[in-house]
């Protein structure tokens, strides 16, 4: 993980191991107020399944959640921010299929698994629609839609899909 200056010089944050700190960040980051930077690594932490980490404005680098199987496992897509502060993903696989799951962390970095599904999923959030559900998440499911292609789906705060 890097930042690049104005004048173009680029600083290293964070070098991936590959071990507990995680490997192979795929999708994008997002900022919290305080300055600090949410991912997801596809592999790496306790069972190489991946991790959600968390880099500090100085630098330092922690994971957050280490993903088990059940709780799912190798998140693909990248995170957002729910308005209560939780952050939400998805992952390729684990869960009670073993094809994923969509996923919520407190701030502390307690985990609720929110749906298991078939499939790679990515996330948007429907600011329009956040009174009435907790997050929007669009992707494909390819076990459903008419041509296997996939849906547009949403996920209430009771977890119904």
């Amino acid at each position: 993980m890097f930042k690049v200056a104005p004048d173009g010089s680029e600083t290293v944050l964070h070098a991936f191991t590959g071990g507990s700190d995680g490997g192979h960040p795929y999708a994008g980051l997002i900022r919290d107020k305080a300055g600090n930077l949410y991912g997801t690594t596809i592999l790496g932490g306790t069972r190489n399944l991946g991790v959600v980490f968390k880099v500090a404005p100085n630098g330092t680098e922690t994971m957050f959640h280490s993903f088990t199987g059940s709780d799912g496992a190798n998140p693909y897509a990248g995170l957002i921010r729910d308005t209560a502060g939780n952050l939400c993903g998805a992952t390729l696989h684990g869960g009670a299929q073993d094809e994923g799951v969509i996923f919520e962390l407190g701030p502390g970095g307690a985990e609720t698994v929110l749906d298991s599904f078939n499939g790679r999923m990515t996330l948007t959030r429907a600011p329009a629609f956040s009174r009435t559900t907790r997050v929007f998440f669009t992707g494909q499911r390819p076990k459903e839609g008419t041509r296997n292609r996939g849906v547009v789906f949403r996920l209430a705060p009771d977890g119904s899909e």
